[in-house]
């Protein structure tokens, strides 16, 4: 997850982060500030990430207010890496070069599914199918089976499955096996690429500098969900945005959590 805390927390941020993720420590009861139940708690552990996800400007590299955990997860040291970090200021981080990059792959990504897409005829996706036979993803069933089989003959859909376990190409590596090709690729490349650059910085949940704790099942403390979206198609959205508009000193960093 990703926490956001005020210029001022650069003084200490260790115990800024602990008192901004207090309110929702899964085992503090709220009302007496005692071990209990939290109806708003989200986690029983977490750490400082030690990923070095966030990618830092050439110009700030080595900056003593950049955050960078120490240890991993099982307490083995960990070596700072070159331009990375765990956190730090916002005005340090290259999240556009992040976002450039993720946005580059995604049309690298595309580009491959629009030249086997002119190969095949045209496929229908794996909820047609479903909807053919009124079968639910969920439920197990000899229908089920019958509508996965049906949408994997697809010729487009076996051409891009057979690619993807050759393991040969970066941008449409065998975890592609696991998506429905036909519905990842339904929108415009431009919907697809802009999606690719909102997800490139944000988490899977986010603490706002008011202390709100948003995720994919709650984006509204970051903003209005459109008619057309889900919650969590909006959570990217709202987040990445939210992010863009942090202050320049504010601190951004990435946490491991447990719940």
């Amino acid at each position: 997850m990703t926490v956001t805390l005020p210029a001022a927390a650069q003084a200490d941020p260790l115990a800024a982060i602990a008192e901004a993720m207090r309110p929702f420590d899964m085992n503090v009861d709220p009302a007496t500030g005692g071990d209990g139940f939290n109806p708003q708690g989200e986690w029983d552990w977490w750490q400082i990430s030690s990923y070095d996800n966030l990618v830092v400007l050439p110009a700030h590299d080595g900056d003593p207010r950049l955050i960078h955990q120490a240890v991993r997860p099982n307490g083995e040291p960990r070596p700072r890496g070159s331009l990375r970090c765990d956190g730090g200021p916002r005005g340090l981080l290259d999240l556009d070069g992040m976002r450039a990059i993720s946005a580059a792959d995604a049309a690298a990504t595309w580009a491959v599914w629009a030249r086997f897409a002119a190969q095949h005829p045209p496929a229908e996706p794996r909820s047609a199918f479903l909807a053919r036979y009124g079968v639910d993803a969920e439920a197990a069933s000899p229908d089920l089976e019958r509508a996965k089989r049906e949408h994997l003959a697809q010729p487009l859909v076996q051409a891009l499955a057979q690619y993807a376990v050759t393991g040969g190409d970066e941008h449409y590596p065998n975890s592609f096996v696991m998506h429905d090709p036909v519905a990842l690729f339904s929108g415009t490349e431009q919907e697809y690429v802009e999606r690719a650059a909102a997800v490139a910085v944000p988490t899977t949940a986010l603490l706002t500098l008011a202390g709100q704790w948003a995720d994919q099942w709650n984006a509204r403390p970051l903003g209005e969900v459109r008619p057309e979206e889900s919650e969590g198609g909006a959570y990217w959205r709202l987040a990445d945005a939210y992010l863009r508009g942090l202050p320049e000193d504010a601190l951004l960093v990435q946490l491991l959590c447990h719940c």
